[in-house]
């Protein structure tokens, strides 16, 4: 036997490393891996490796498919696939001049339509910071609740800027061509700073209607000083208000309503068409201040000590509370009576006597006489017999 046929003898004295090696097959790659694998997969340099287009890198398949499972679960192709999904394509960013403008368009009034929300219901502006957020979450298929970018800086800017001084110039333009009053009065606010509140009241055709008009900051309350910057505000938005004022009101203050050096003396002068009216609230308030001064204080002071008693101590109140459910009371909170809300006294005294005056319960109710089907027939008894004279006592 030669030595180049050693290899087909099977004696085991033949050393192994004699015998032939088996042939190692190389899986090639198959293009159903890549509906298999989507979105991810593709061919690669050889036949023998498969790419991978999130990570960008070949994967070799000459052991099989199992290379492929063990790089889809992989931790670093998970977190990868998932940095990809929050990715825009490249389409989506591609829009066609008309399409762009129309997303514009729709986003800007998203904006002014939150802007006019927040302004319209005395929101604060900080809430706009997470109204966006939350549009965007609801709103998930729609493109212009993802582009709203409307925060609190540029939501300010809107109502100050945009809202406040296109409606402001409507009103103007409404009050050049239509008659109108002039209600005003003054306020001080927590930094003490005066202003003076312009409000105007006007029919549109269909209704009467109040508008805000302006809040001007004053250095001085006379009268001069009112009426100069009514005048110059109203010259300033060319309102013509000598031909279209008809009517001022205010409260009853001499600076307001005096005979000779008032703002209604100066408004009258100018304009002697004009109907001036003082508030009927303030009046009434003044008469009645001065007809209570005839009255005892006696009301007025034990409710007002009732209140500085209970309502600064919590033990008091849950005393209170207690004493409300033990009478079958409605346990309310102890109203304080105002010095400048006028009406608040009456309430106050008719919601104390209601917490304090036990109201009676319910009468207790008795169940109702079972009824028979059928009903006995009344029996007829004769009248009580005299008793018979004592003949042994006479």
């Amino acid at each position: 036997m030669s030595s180049d046929e050693s290899y087909l003898t099977d004696d085991p004295s033949v050393p192994t490393s004699s015998k032939a090696k088996r042939k190692k097959y190389a899986q090639k790659f198959k293009s159903e891996w890549e509906s298999e694998f989507k979105n991810w997969l593709a061919p690669g340099k050889t036949d023998t490796e498969g790419y991978c287009k999130v990570c960008q890198k070949n994967i070799s398949v000459s052991s099989g498919k199992l290379q492929l499972v063990r790089h889809q679960d992989s931790e670093a192709h998970r977190k990868k696939c998932k940095s990809v999904k929050k990715q825009p394509t490249l389409t989506s960013l591609i829009k066609t001049g008309k399409e762009r403008t129309s997303l514009d368009v729709a986003t800007k009034r998203a904006d002014l339509y939150i802007s006019a929300f927040v302004a319209e219901h005395n929101l604060p502006f900080t809430v706009t910071e997470h109204i966006p957020q939350l549009l965007a979450k609801v709103c998930c298929d729609s493109d212009v609740a993802k582009n709203i970018k409307c925060s609190r800086t540029k939501t300010t800017s809107i109502v100050k800027n945009i809202i406040g001084k296109l409606s402001s110039k409507n009103i103007y333009d409404i009050l050049k061509s239509v008659k109108f009053s002039l209600i005003i009065d003054e306020s001080t606010d927590l930094s003490t700073t005066k202003h003076l509140v312009l409000i105007c009241r006007y029919f549109d055709g269909n209704q009467i209607r109040d508008r805000f008009l302006t809040l001007i900051a004053m250095k001085s309350s006379k009268a001069v000083d009112i009426y100069r910057e009514i005048v110059s505000f109203l010259n300033k938005n060319n309102v013509p208000f000598l031909n279209n004022l008809i009517g001022f009101a205010s409260d009853g203050a001499n600076v307001m309503a005096g005979a000779h050096e008032s703002v209604m003396a100066k408004l009258k002068t100018d304009i002697p068409h004009i109907f001036l009216m003082k508030c009927v609230c303030h009046s009434f308030a003044l008469c009645s201040s001065s007809a209570c001064m005839k009255l005892p204080r006696a009301v007025e002071d034990c409710i007002r000590n009732i209140y500085n008693y209970i309502a600064n101590s919590p033990k008091r109140i849950e005393t209170l509370k207690e004493f409300q459910n033990f009478t079958h009371t409605k346990s309310t909170k102890i109203l304080h009576p105002s010095q400048t809300r006028w009406l608040s006294l009456e309430a106050v005294v008719s919601g104390t006597e209601r917490k304090t005056v036990p109201t009676p319960p319910p009468p207790p109710t008795t169940p109702a006489p079972a009824q028979h089907q059928h009903q006995q027939q009344p029996v007829a008894t004769s009248p009580p017999s005299k008793p018979a004279p004592n003949t042994a006592a006479a």
